[in-house]
Order: structure tokens, then sequence, then C-alpha cells
């Protein structure tokens, strides 16, 4: 992990006692999205890699949200709060400021456990905690609204509770 981003983690709580839980330290089997352009896969929400993001189709829309990313689990995770890190090249369009985090036991039947409305306009990382904690084997983020645009980005996901 890039030392910029553990210090930024170190500083937003994500990392603690000397464990950094992202989702592929979790174990994520698969990520899924409705809405993708190549080049700024899906995957990559979850790469621990500054420099690549996902990121909506913004050449062939305009299309409208919601935009969904599904995290499949290896296994299901008890989770407390997850972490959306902006993207971090200098332009925030396409952040997500008003959501729904969704679960589902089966990928198929969601349930929304959090709804936000509240993420800052910053490269900052935006913590969510969860009212309760949750275990599930689907973690769903489903954007409703983004930062002044059509499309939607996200650099990072950070889930920050151990596989169960």
């Amino acid at each position: 992990m890039k030392t910029k981003k553990l210090l930024a983690l170190c500083l937003a709580g994500i990392v603690t006692a000397g464990m950094a839980i992202s989702a592929s330290a979790i174990g994520v089997y698969k990520v899924t999205t409705n809405n993708e352009i190549a080049g700024n896969d899906a995957k990559f929400s979850i790469d621990l890699d500054d420099t690549k993001l996902w990121h909506t189709d913004w050449i062939n829309g305009p299309f409208e949200p919601p935009f969904i990313l599904t995290y499949e689990l290896d296994e299901p995770s008890e989770i407390t709060s997850i972490g959306l890190y902006p993207r971090q090249d200098g332009n925030l369009n396409g952040m997500p400021y008003v959501l729904n985090i969704n679960v589902s036991d089966d990928g198929v039947n969601f349930t929304t456990v959090e709804e936000v409305d509240w993420l800052e306009y910053s490269y900052d990382l935006q913590t969510i905690e969860l009212s309760a904690p949750v275990t599930t084997k689907y973690l769903q983020l489903e954007i409703l609204e983004t930062e002044g645009y059509n499309f939607a980005s996200l650099n990072q996901l950070y889930i920050n509770d151990e596989a169960v």
C-alpha cells in the first residue's frame, strides 16, 4: 500500500491496531456494476491503486442514476462501516454524495441498511458508520446522486471489519 494512502487511512480511522481492512482483504469474489466505461472497470474500486478508478460511461450517455456497484464477498462478513475514497486525479466530478448501502444473502433480494445523504465534496476518505453491524455475502452501493453530472466515479471502497 502506498505511504500516502496508508497515512490517509490512519488519520481517517480505517487503519487501527495495525490492520488495514479493505474489500480485497475481506475477500471480494466479484464486483459487478450496471454501468462502467472500458478502462475504468468496477474492479478498480478495490485494487488499492490511486491511479485507477471505477467510472460510469460518459461517452454513450447521458445515463441516469441509480448507478450500482455490487460486491460479492468470498464469505459472509460482518460490516460496521465502509469508507469511500473519491477519485484522486484533481477532478471530483461524478463523486457520489447520496446513496443507499444495501445488503443481500443471495445477490438477488437486497435490503437497504443505510441511507446516506451527506458525503462531503472532498478528496478525503468518507467514512459511513452503519447504524447497526450487518453480516452479509453481498454489499451494494446504490448511488442516487453525484456531483453535478449524470455519471459516477469511485477510487476505492474500504470495508473495515474482518471476514467472519
